[in-house]
């Protein structure tokens, strides 16, 4: 038996679904089809996929018929399908081409399909079509058996010419289905007896915007759900999902226990001893909720799953090990016996989607929520390179549900609130003779910039860095490095470095010109874009200040230097800030980028754009010296 993954399908359609009864070929691949030489409404698109059809019976089978039309070179990367499933019969598979004005078809062998072991339990099969080329048309018919999926996607990385979904629920439970409201997709919706009947006709492609946290937000998307508990009650609203998550039964691995929230947080007792030695003398009820924190974040160690929950909190702590779960479900009982309120929060990482309707499955993972003087702090002890109140950025998602055990619920934003920064020092000599220049580098990263340093770098530590430097631009050096804190998340990182940069300036009629921002600056505008679909995900509220202090040789002066800039956005959602100035034998560089909120609507698209494109401009623009 397959392990059903968290897979959506994209879906077209030519022909009426009761073919899908009548087990009639595939629609005929005609020399019109293989000549054609773009699509008419996405005229650049390399690909496309001419139609998708998908027929799928919850919990009994699923039928899928695709066809794509290979256009030229780049569309060959989309000439393999994969397909999510283990347990999958490939009926057709089947290449076209057009050769001396006859439709040759080679078709794909059994022995040809491949698999790929994706996880420990999940398998993927490959489908390599023989003979793809400039022109081809591939086609492929498949059924999986026992099926239930929670998910179909409805929109493709490209554009879908024709696409039909043909849904039913032969079970005796009711489903929900749900559109994904922020796609802009829209689809023909009709019942005709027990079938639901999905179409939709040239569907654009999702592309990558830039800054978009997840594409599966955004995409075309249908959820299927049943919203039912354990009584077979149906759950109408987010009283009745946050009932469901307190009271049912976690666990699920080979004997273990089964209990619900309500009795995993009953175990403070046991551990009232452990708490008084963590807070000790300690009143402050901020300081109180951070030692517990860190206690619990050092002496636990993630055992890789979401939310199971074995065993008791009492025997998570004495393992020293659980889930991610588990972990935050002890962090909650130890808060809570330090008199601090705290409670869970069921969350979704950014790859499930936005939670936009009253769902149970989009939600995979728990952190603690507590309340300090008014002020609230999401934590996860599970991860060790969190701080206190920061999540892991993909689970910075939208919001989340709070479970206030007893006593209700509430929808709360997982959005990061507090600003990381980065705030960098440069002196920097300049060397006439040798066009180059020397500098010496102060770095301060807190939040999301430091955990991104950690991680990135949690193997090779200084060397990756310098690496990564170096490789970032030519003639780059860098040594020296010393980083201060690594270990240590709940404190800021602190960097220092030598640099030489060869070749960094030029001489034009005696004359230098360098640029201003070193290798901070940027090379092109990261948003090009005329106009944008999607909101801009930044991930969290940022401020990133670099100041640089350029030591004017002897025997030069300023000739030129650049203008100041100040642009903020409507509502102050994001600014830039730069100034040149000459501060005796100095010229002192600046710049602040401040990202005030870490997803900004598409409505500021505009005015963001333009601050990315003065911050690009700056940065290729160049001061002048010239000999005095």
């Amino acid at each position: 038996m397959f392990r059903l993954k968290h897979i959506v399908v994209l879906c077209s359609f030519l022909w009426p679904c009761l073919m899908w009864s009548q087990h009639k070929e595939m629609p005929k691949v005609t020399k019109e089809q293989l000549l054609e030489k773009q699509d008419d409404v996405f005229k650049d698109e390399p690909a496309k996929i001419i139609y998708r059809d998908i027929f799928f019976e919850f919990g009994n089978i699923l039928k899928v018929r695709e066809a794509r039309k290979i256009y030229n070179n780049d569309g060959l990367d989309y000439s393999d399908l994969e397909i999510p499933y283990e347990e999958v019969e490939v009926l057709e598979a089947k290449t076209y081409n057009l050769v001396d004005d006859e439709i040759v078809i080679t078709e794909v062998l059994d022995k040809q399909i491949l698999k790929k072991e994706v996880t420990e339990d999940d398998t993927d099969v490959i489908i390599p079509f023989p003979n793809v080329r400039e022109g081809s048309i591939i086609e492929i018919f498949y059924i999986v058996e026992d099926i239930g999926m929670w998910s179909i996607f409805y929109q493709s990385s490209l554009p879908i010419e024709d696409f039909h979904l043909s849904f039913s629920n032969p079970t005796p439970v009711a489903l929900t289905l749900s559109k994904n409201g922020y796609s802009p997709i829209e689809l023909d919706v009709n019942k005709k007896g027990k079938f639901l009947y999905y179409t939709g006709k040239d569907i654009p492609p999702l592309r990558d915007e830039g800054y978009l946290g997840s594409l599966n937000n955004y995409r075309g998307r249908l959820f299927i759900e049943v919203l039912l508990n354990y009584r077979r009650q149906k759950l109408k609203d987010w009283g009745d999902i946050a009932k469901y998550f307190n009271s049912v039964y976690w666990g699920g691995r080979k004997n273990s226990s089964r209990r619900n929230f309500k009795e995993l947080l009953s175990d403070g007792n046991s551990l009232r001893k452990v708490v008084a030695e963590v807070v000790g003398a300690e009143t402050d009820p901020k300081k109180r909720a951070e030692k517990i924190f860190t206690y619990v974040r050092d002496r636990m160690e993630w055992d890789g799953y979401y939310r199971d929950f074995s065993f008791s909190t009492k025997k998570v702590h004495r393992d020293e090990e659980g889930s991610a779960g588990a972990i935050n479900v002890l962090l909650t009982t130890m808060l809570r016996e330090a008199g601090l309120d705290a409670n869970l929060m069921m969350i979704a990482s950014k790859n499930r989607g936005f939670i936009h309707f009253i769902t149970k499955n989009l939600f995979n993972y728990i952190v603690v929520h507590v309340n300090i003087d008014g002020t609230f702090y999401l934590l996860d002890a599970s991860r060790k390179k969190s701080g206190f109140g920061e999540l892991p950025i993909h689970f910075l998602n939208g919001d989340g549900l709070l479970l206030y055990t007893g006593r209700g619920h509430a929808l709360v934003s997982t959005q990061a609130r507090m600003k990381s920064q980065s705030s960098q020092v440069i002196d920097v000599t300049i060397d006439p003779e040798e066009m180059s220049v020397s500098a010496d580098v102060k770095k301060r990263i807190s939040g999301y910039f430091a955990r991104g340093h950690r991680d990135d770098y949690e193997e090779t530590q200084e060397k990756g860095y310098v690496d990564d430097l170096q490789e970032s631009r030519d003639f780059l050096s860098i040594s020296n490095m010393v980083v201060k804190e690594m270990d240590n998340p709940d404190r800021p990182l602190s960097i220092f470095y030598n640099l030489e940069w060869e070749e960094y300036m030029e001489e034009i009629n005696g004359d230098l010109y360098f640029k201003p921002l070193l290798y901070f600056g940027w090379e092109e505008n990261r948003l090009k874009q005329e106009e944008r679909i999607y909101p801009l995900d930044f991930g969290f509220p940022s401020a990133r200040k670099v100041k640089m202090n350029f030591k004017i040789p002897d025997g030069y002066e300023v000739k030129s230097l650049l203008d100041p800039v100040a642009i903020t956005t409507p509502d102050n959602l994001a600014s830039l800030s730069f100034n040149c100035a000459l501060k005796g034998n100095q010229i002192e560089v600046s710049l602040n980028l401040n990202i005030n909120q870490g997803i900004i609507p598409t409505e500021y698209y505009p005015s963001v754009k333009e601050i990315f494109a003065k911050y690009t401009e700056v940065s290729d623009s160049k001061i002048v010296l010239t000999k005095s």
